[in-house]
Formats: structure tokens, sequence, C-alpha cells
């Protein structure tokens, strides 16, 4: 039995935001995105309530690992465009810095966020599944950055794909249009793992519990280790990596993992 089924973390009532509905329980945050009737797409409301959850359940004793689904038909279908399309040039790029946070805010979180995509996860919604740590998609999901179909080019989306796949791959994409299906997603690398339909909400669940049951603690360092050395010299992130192995080592978790693992019994995490 797993040490995040052994001891549960209090469940909390859901909590409905004008865009967003946001559940915990057994350690897990549940951010679902909730505009179906706009197929998910992000408006500037959604864009402040999305980022605002994640931070705060990134500062959540009661959460370990956070998971981002989509209500309805799909994950997500980009940017809601009626509401930016008669926008100035000015007046978009003043709102870029809010629409694009998230997207900066997911690596920079002390927890692990899984991306749980359905049916179609398109430019900025597949920007948004680019950002998370972890994806599960469904056999029906389709990945795209067609924005150029619109006469539009997915900017900051190219960001992550270029930098997630091969760069031909990621152009011929971004000038085309096409849509990925799940199964050459994860060919490439973009996405962990491909699953039914009916049995993607299951696999999402089991993954973050597996991850939940590790310490908190040598979760966070991890994270912060495998996205800090991608920036730096490989001489530079070999010393961060060991002065970050040194710091977990001389934790109550760490101690009591070797404890644990020497006395055959199940480890008691305190995450510190």
């Amino acid at each position: 039995m797993t040490q995040a089924r052994k001891r549960k973390a209090p469940a909390r009532p859901a909590t409905t935001r004008e865009t967003l509905l946001v559940e915990i329980h057994d350690w897990i945050g549940a951010v679902t995105l909730n505009r179906p009737d706009r197929l998910n797409a992000i408006n500037f409301q959604m864009a402040q309530e999305l980022n605002s959850a994640l931070v705060e359940l990134g500062a959540d004793d009661a959460v370990r690992v956070i998971v981002i689904k989509g209500a309805g038909r799909c994950f997500c279908a980009g940017m809601d465009l009626s509401e930016f399309g008669d926008l100035s040039a000015i007046d978009f790029f003043k709102l870029l810095p809010v629409l694009e946070e998230t997207t900066r805010t997911i690596p920079e979180l002390p927890k692990p966020v899984i991306g749980q995509v359905h049916s179609f996860c398109l430019a900025g919604g597949n920007e948004l599944a680019l950002a998370c740590d972890l994806v599960i998609a469904s056999e029906d999901a389709s990945f795209g950055t067609t924005a150029i179909n619109f006469g539009g080019f997915c900017f900051a989306p190219s960001v992550l794909l270029s930098r997630h796949t091969g760069r031909k791959k990621a152009l011929e994409m971004l000038l085309t249009g096409d849509r990925m299906e799940a199964k050459e997603a994860y060919r490439l690398g973009l996405i962990n793992r491909v699953v039914p339909l009916e049995k993607l909400e299951e696999a999402a669940a089991e993954l973050s519990a597996r991850i939940a049951a590790k310490s908190p603690l040598a979760v966070r360092l991890g994270k912060k280790a495998f996205y800090s050395g991608g920036d730096m010299t490989f001489e530079h992130a070999l010393h961060y990596a060991h002065a970050l192995n040194a710091v977990l080592s001389s934790t109550e978790d760490s101690k009591e993992g070797f404890n644990s693992f020497r006395e055959k019994r199940s480890p008691q995490w305190k995450g510190r």
C-alpha cells in the first residue's frame, strides 16, 4: 500500500471559480478548465484564475501533485479569439504577460503538474500541455499549433515546442498547422503515455498517486534540479546537483527513507 494511501490528506469540498473547478483529495490537487461551451478556450479571466489556482495549490501542504484537465468535449482548443481578436497590438502586448504566466509558473512550482489531455489540445492549449511536467493523453487526443490556419502564428507555443522535440518537426507543425495524433506525440516524446479514453482518468490518478507516495521534499528538490540544470553549463549543473543532493541527504525525510528501507516498512514522510 502506498504512503499516499496510508496517510490520507483531508479531502476538501470542490471550489468553483468562474472558469475553473478546483478539488483536493488524497494529496492530489485537480484543476479542471471549465468553459466547455467554448471548448475550454482560454480567455483573460481563465488565464488569471489558472495561474492563481496553481500558485495556491503549490503552496498547500495538503497537495503533492497537481493535475490539469478539461471539462466536456476536449482539453483546450486554444485562446478565445473572440475576446482578443479586436485588440490593438499595444493592448494585446500588455495582456501577454498574464496570458503566458502559467507557462512560467509550472516549472517553478514545488510540485509536479500532470496534464490529463483528451480530444483537442491546440495552440494555447498545446502550450499548456507542453508546460506541464508530465502528460497523459487519451487515444483520441490531437495536438497542434493551429494559429497559422487563421492568419496567426503560435509564437509562444513555439518556444516550448522547439525545446521538446526536433526543431525541424517543430517548425513543420508550426508552419502547416497540422494536428498530431497522440501516438505520434508519444513517439516523439512530447507526452508520457497514451491510454484509451475510458482509462484516462484512472491512468492519471494512478500516476499521481505513485508520485504523491514519494517524499515531497525529494520530489521538490528533484524537479528544481531538473529544470535549473537545463539552463546551466554541464559543469555548473553537476555542481548544482551535488549541492542539492547534500541538502536532501541532511533532511528528516532522507533519514526516514533509509531507516524504513532497513526496517522493511513504509516510510512516513514529513516533508522536511
